[in-house]
């Protein structure tokens, strides 16, 4: 049985955690929109529009339950947008498949960061609850379109 300071300390753990989660989803967005732009005449681009919109949704969910459970959501974007804005910028020469690799790399660093929160003890089980009913899902479903995505791009 766990007292009211572990089940704090988990909230904000899990805060910490969700706000991590909320700055790659604000990341995957913009580096989807990045994507849209360059690739709008190369690449069938509903499929990026949807999954843009997604990771915006997402980001939506991770900023209400940060708040319901008493945190603040961070404003800013992950290491991996960061990364990612470098590497999108060199793909962009390259060409329409090399981009939609990147955006898989990057859709497989979510999922893997999400299957790490839902292994970690530390994180509440409402958040499990939420990333394993809503985003880890979306987060699959994601890398299946990209590779099928590729197919249309080689």
């Amino acid at each position: 049985m766990t007292n009211a300071g572990e089940t704090n300390a988990n909230s904000e753990y899990s805060i910490e955690v969700c706000n991590r989660l909320l700055r790659v989803e604000r990341s995957a967005s913009e580096i989807y929109g990045n994507a849209i732009r360059k690739f709008a005449t190369k690449l069938h681009i509903s499929q990026l529009v949807r999954i843009q919109r997604e990771h915006e949704y997402a980001a939506e969910i991770l900023e209400e339950h940060i708040r319901r459970i008493g945190g603040a959501p961070d404003s800013g974007l992950s290491a991996w947008g960061e990364i990612a804005h470098a590497m999108q910028s060199a793909v962009s020469l390259v060409g329409a498949y090399s981009a939609v690799q990147l955006l898989q790399t990057g859709e497989e660093i979510g999922e893997r960061n999400y299957r790490d929160a839902l292994e970690d003890e530390q994180v509440t089980d409402e958040c499990k609850a939420m990333i394993r009913g809503e985003l880890l899902p979306e987060a699959e479903e994601h890398i299946l379109a990209l590779k099928a995505l590729q197919g249309r791009c080689a």
